[in-house]
């Protein structure tokens, strides 16, 4: 009997073999699926013209053409600014900053300036006090230019909102033989 003990005990081993394979026969199959997506930033880039004036080889700054010899009481021409946008992507005005150079504290201290775009009056007032609050002068409602589109702003340099004891409205007496530079910038991002 022993003899067919060991038959039985390698006859039960073979079959729980066979089944073992079976097993191995209904395996789970894995496989698997992704999506990718490229991204690639895009470039802000606006040019300024005016037709007076002249602008830099890089098309970022304008210089206008001089105002000389103004008497104590005068208003320059309405300057005609376009602003382009050559980037690819929108660019929106976040506001203006302004700076300038002089050698007369007294006639920087009367030059009034006045902005205006899209048909609204942005800023009218002393040129000392926009630079005074430098990157508060906001467009109301912002102004956006697409991509490839201009925007443009008109501005006037004056002596009218200013009034001193001696000659009524315009220069003060120190203004005279002096001379300023004023700079407008206009802040975009995108």
């Amino acid at each position: 009997m022993a003899y067919s003990r060991k038959v039985l005990t390698v006859g039960a081993l073979g079959v729980a073999a066979l089944a073992l394979i079976g097993t191995g026969a209904g395996a789970t199959f894995h496989d698997s699926a992704k999506a990718q997506q490229t991204i690639t930033a895009g470039n802000l880039s606006v040019m300024i013209t005016s037709p007076s004036g002249s602008t830099s080889s890089d098309g970022k700054t304008l210089t206008l053409d001089t105002l000389t010899n103004e008497p104590s009481n005068f208003s320059g021409p309405q300057e005609t600014i376009t602003v382009t946008n050559n980037g690819s992507v929108p660019a929106t005005v976040t506001g203006f900053t302004a700076a300038d150079t002089t050698n007369n504290a007294a006639l920087e201290g009367a030059l009034n300036i006045q902005l205006v775009s899209g048909g609204r009056e942005i800023y009218n007032n002393l040129f000392s006090t926009l630079k005074a609050v430098s990157g508060s002068i906001t467009i109301p409602g912002g102004t956006t230019i697409a991509k490839g589109g201009t925007m443009t702003a008109y501005v006037t340099f004056s002596s009218t909102r200013n009034s001193d004891a001696n000659s009524g409205t315009g220069l003060p007496q120190a203004a005279q033989g002096g001379w300023v530079v004023p700079t407008l910038t206009a802040n975009f991002t995108g």
